[in-house]
Order: structure tokens, then sequence, then C-alpha cells
């Protein structure tokens, strides 16, 4: 959580990867394995096993945007307890917030939703 105002903001992180993950899919990728008994100077096959998994891309621009982004905006946070009203912004924070937030990546915590 990120403490801007007095209000708190949490990543969405669903359209984070919807951003940074490419729709486009890898091919399925195959593991054989192959388990041998030997017996004497014999060899039987014992056991076959497949694996198949699909994996996703990232587009690592877009990755390294948001994560560019979010570093710098909680590593000021961290340094200086939240974010208030009164203090001037450096430039950098003031650019990473104002885009998380235009974008969407940064949305404020509600009652109803995020405090139990």
């Amino acid at each position: 959580m990120i403490s801007i105002n007095g209000k708190y903001y949490k990543l969405d992180l669903e359209k984070i990867c919807n951003f940074a993950v490419t729709s486009e899919k890898k091919p399925t990728e195959r593991e054989i394995i192959d388990n041998y008994t030997f017996t004497g100077s014999e060899r039987k096959l014992d056991q076959k096993t497949v694996r198949e998994f699909q994996t996703f891309s990232y587009d690592n621009v877009k990755y390294d945007l948001i994560k560019t982004l979010v570093f710098t905006l909680l590593a000021y946070d961290i340094d200086n307890n939240g974010i208030t009203d009164e203090e001037e912004l450096p430039l950098g924070v003031s650019i990473c917030l104002n885009t998380l937030i235009a974008d969407g990546y940064l949305v404020e915590i509600t009652k109803e939703k995020g405090k139990k």
C-alpha cells in the first residue's frame, strides 16, 4: 500500500499483467523423460514421461517501464513514510505517480473493498 494525502493506494496487478504480458503465446514446449533399468547388459524402458506446458512472453520494454515507475515511487514512499499534500515532489516521482494513477495502475483502496 502507498499512502498519498492520507488515502491508501494499491497496484492493480491484473491491469499491469495485461499491459506487460503479450497476448502472443510461445509454442507449446514438450519435455520427454525416459527411465530405464539395466539388468546385466540389457537396457529396458520402464517409464516414459511426457510433459507439455505453455509459456507466455512479456514485452520487455513495457515490463521495464512499469517496473521503473513502481520502483521510483516505492523508493520515495519508503524513504518519506508516505506522500503528503504539503511537500513538493521531485519531478521524477511526480511523473511516476501521475502516470500510474492516470493510467489506472495505481488505484485507491476504498473502505468497502480494501479495509476489513
